[in-house]
């Protein structure tokens, strides 16, 4: 038996990997932005409002509107000029969702069954960051661009009962968002509102889609 040949990662020690060769890049920008003095780090704790929604052709599962989530984390913003910014994070985001199913015994229809299920992503935002001059202590944004989730966790509960679950391992993103930096002595405060629209399916059977709005609220220092 060639040990080599059978090794096999765990699951945590592959996000681990791959969070490393995500960061290896930003780190390299982040030298060169703070070299031109272009550079700015903050964290950030934000809610939000998550809601699934099925493929038209699942009968049993069927959206039931918004549920509450947060993020928590730190944000970047690499300069390429005093208003291109290349603008991402690392983040902690629970993502919420409602949802209703109807069970089956025997081929006849049983009462449906509220589900509320919790999504935890490591999300790594990579987004093109376009700032206006500054105008007095206020200056606005508007970004898109790419979003990666690695998954921490995912459950779901139905009737009091907590059921860890099977959502996807990676989740795809595009994120769209404005707002405005407002300064505050050697600070700047942060406020917006962001739309991630995912392009992978957090759920395969039945398939399904999460989707999220955030009130974005930070710091830079």
């Amino acid at each position: 038996m060639n040990p080599i040949r059978n090794y096999r990662l765990c699951p945590a020690a592959k996000n681990c990997l791959i969070l490393v060769f995500l960061l290896l890049p930003l780190l390299t920008l982040a030298q060169r932005s703070r070299s031109r003095g272009n550079f700015n780090l903050g964290f950030t704790v934000s809610p939000n409002l998550g809601w699934i929604k099925f493929d038209e052709n699942n009968g049993s599962y069927t959206g039931n509107g918004a549920a509450v989530g947060y993020s928590y984390g730190i944000l970047g913003d690499f300069g390429f000029t005093d208003n291109y910014f290349f603008g991402t994070g690392f983040t902690i985001t629970t993502m919420a969702a409602d949802a209703d199913v109807v069970p089956t015994s025997g081929g006849a229809a049983m009462p449906a069954e509220s589900i509320n299920y919790k999504f935890k992503y490591i999300e790594i935002p990579l987004t093109l960051k376009l700032k206006t001059s500054p105008d007095g202590d206020a200056r606005f944004y508007g970004q898109f661009g790419p979003d990666l989730g690695i998954k921490v966790s995912s459950k779901h509960t139905v009737t009091r009962y907590n059921i860890e679950d099977d959502a996807s391992l990676v989740r795809f993103g595009l994120l769209i968002g404005a707002g405005a930096e407002w300064k505050l002595k050697n600070s700047t405060v942060l406020t917006g509102l962001s739309f991630n629209n995912p392009i992978n399916k957090v759920f395969t059977d039945p398939g399904a889609r999460n989707y999220v709005i955030a009130l974005n609220l930070g710091v830079f220092f």
